[in-house]
């Protein structure tokens, strides 16, 4: 069954309270509470706790501006809806209620379907931002209730390794010390994202965007050199960017990491610098298979289903963190591919100039 939507209407004008009751009484999905004052509508909100709040303007004693004011100011109202009606339609007045924290605004007298309409709106507006917070809220919970959980599998496991096994306790000790680092990698992946989508960085600093490639091959030479891959450097020059260098660090190395991945044995990655007035670019690219072409419209959207049936192939978290923290920096992430002819990862960042 679906839920009904709460709405409390605020209205000192019995006539108006009978003008909302008349046009709710024959909507069955809306549960109404209705009140005169202001002060009731406050004392209302904490047991009624509506999804919407029809509220007048000019009232007697705790105006609406006042009773949107004091809302707002509860962090467990956040999400309530909150649609001023007033017959006073003068841009200022409906500037003040956006500014003491109104959703909308609507004039008296107001059209039934016009009202409804909002209301709907606002009802598929308030479930969005509810959903988004409870996925952020969860992240949040499973990256700090797994994190040291998993630190202290691996650490015990390490201990075990350094003990005199059989070879086939050693292959199930390692094969446990793989999954467990894999998982770490996901947990720390996904704390990343959570952190990027809340705003928590940065520690901004200007680097130079070369240096910091240079680091990446670098931590990434055992991988190149187990497959044999050739490194080709085209156009190789300097430019200053101003980032949190761990955190784009950490996103040109997952590309990297996807170009090793995908490349054969004895192959070629190709890396391009491209300085433009404002704007640095590094290209990559490998002679890998290419991307399915059913994967590329969602290549960069997180927790996707080809995320979840083919996480061992790079897609998915590590693209959607590593191109959401390059947004974060004005920088964007493109994408050229063939499939049978590799792909081209092109990460630009604004030139720094101060």
């Amino acid at each position: 069954m679906e839920n009904k939507t709460k709405i409390l209407i605020v209205d000192d004008d019995t006539m108006n309270l009978f003008v909302f009751e008349d046009i709710f009484i024959s909507e069955p999905q809306f549960i109404c509470e209705y009140v005169d004052t202001g002060e009731k509508a406050l004392k209302t909100l904490p047991e009624f706790r509506p999804d919407i709040v029809l509220l007048d303007i000019m009232m007697p004693g705790i105006n609406g501006y006042e009773v949107c004011q004091k809302i707002r100011k509860e962090p467990r109202y956040q999400f309530i809806k909150i649609i001023m009606v007033s017959g006073k339609g003068m841009l200022e007045e409906r500037l003040k209620g956006y500014e003491e924290g109104a959703d909308d605004y609507l004039v008296k007298p107001f059209d039934k379907d016009e009202l409804l309409a909002k209301i709907n709106v606002f009802k598929r507006l308030k479930r969005v931002e509810e959903i988004e917070s409870n996925q952020s809220n969860l992240l949040a919970l499973l990256s700090h209730e797994t994190k040291t959980p998993m630190s202290g599998i691996m650490g015990a496991v390490e201990l075990l390794m350094a003990e005199d096994f059989s070879d086939d306790h050693m292959q199930m000790l390692n094969i446990v010390h793989t999954s467990a680092e894999q998982l770490l990698n996901f947990i720390e992946k996904i704390t990343m994202y959570y952190r990027l989508s809340q705003g928590q960085i940065m520690e901004m600093q200007c680097v130079n965007l070369l240096t910091l490639v240079e680091n990446v091959i670098d931590d990434l030479q055992q991988p190149l050199s187990e497959k044999k891959l050739k490194v080709t450097w085209h156009n190789r020059q300097d430019c200053r960017i101003h980032v949190d260098f761990y955190y784009v660090q950490v996103a040109v190395k997952h590309i990297f990491d996807n170009a090793i991945k995908y490349s054969p044995n004895n192959g070629e990655i190709d890396i391009s610098v491209i300085i433009e007035p404002d704007i640095c670019k590094v290209c990559i690219s490998d002679q890998g298979p290419g991307i399915p072409l059913d994967y590329q419209a969602n290549l960069f959207e997180p927790f996707g289903i080809q995320d979840i049936r083919h996480h061992h192939k790079g897609l998915g978290l590590s693209l959607a963190t590593s191109l959401l923290i390059f947004q974060v920096h004005h920088g964007n992430i493109s994408f050229k591919s063939v499939p049978g002819e590799g792909a081209t990862f092109c990460l630009q960042l604004p030139v720094y100039k101060n």
